[in-house]
């Protein structure tokens, strides 16, 4: 994920709505020695880290039933986000690397994971058709789990 990528994807509101988050939680935690929460998840009218079309229901069907899981995270999480990026580093990698991306992710842009994915000198790229929480169940996982398996295999034996 590219913390610039994801802010231009973003609307101005969220974004501002991070930076004002992340500034209140980095004085209340200061201040107070109590951070400021925002949800982890929630439906698109919502504020949230995760917030598209596919997030509530693909993210909360990974949630194992009778969880202690809280929907939270401190809200400093979205300047550390704006200023992760490993497009930035990708040409520094020297070992072979599998990327994944989902060609109809709403959270991460997926020129932006192809794009650093290309700089990266031993790299197998993969293009799924599907959303951005697709490959944790069903036959995404199962594709994706056999090309790991696959890559695993090759640079490992």
């Amino acid at each position: 994920v590219d913390g610039i990528a994801l802010m231009f994807k973003s609307s101005p509101i969220k974004t501002l709505n991070a930076i004002f988050y992340s500034l209140l939680d980095i004085f209340s935690t200061y201040l107070f020695k109590k951070p400021y929460y925002v949800k982890v998840v929630g439906a698109k009218s919502e504020f949230a880290a995760m917030n598209s079309e596919e997030s509530l229901p693909g993210y909360t069907a990974m949630i194992p039933k009778n969880s202690k899981w809280e929907n939270k995270v401190p809200a400093k999480i979205f300047l550390l986000l704006l200023l992760y990026s490993p497009l930035l580093k990708a040409k520094k990698v020297k070992y072979p690397t599998l990327v994944i991306a989902a060609r109809h992710d709403s959270l991460i842009p997926y020129k932006a994971v192809k794009l650093t994915a290309m700089r990266i000198r031993r790299v197998d790229f993969m293009s799924l058709g599907c959303n951005h929480f697709d490959p944790y169940m069903g036959k995404w996982h199962e594709q994706c789990i056999a090309t790991e398996l696959l890559f695993l295999k090759k640079h490992l034996t």
